[in-house]
């Protein structure tokens, strides 16, 4: 099952009272906002695997022997 673009939500939206224009602006805002949260979702991911990767070097090794 896959998630419906922005553009088939929007389609679904009564836009009767909207100008083309409007229609135009929302859909490009609506694009932008998808576009920004998927960066800042990438970027969380990152930061995520790069704070993983660093705790596991730096975790003290115990060197006591049995």
């Amino acid at each position: 099952m896959r998630n419906p673009s922005i553009k088939e939500l929007l389609d679904n939206v009564d836009t009767t009272y909207l100008t083309e224009q409007d229609k135009a602006i929302m859909l490009a805002q609506a694009e932008a906002s998808q576009y920004a949260l998927s960066v800042v979702k990438s970027a969380t991911a990152w930061a995520k695997n790069v704070v993983v990767s660093l705790a596991s070097v730096l975790k003290p090794v115990n060197t006591a022997h049995s």
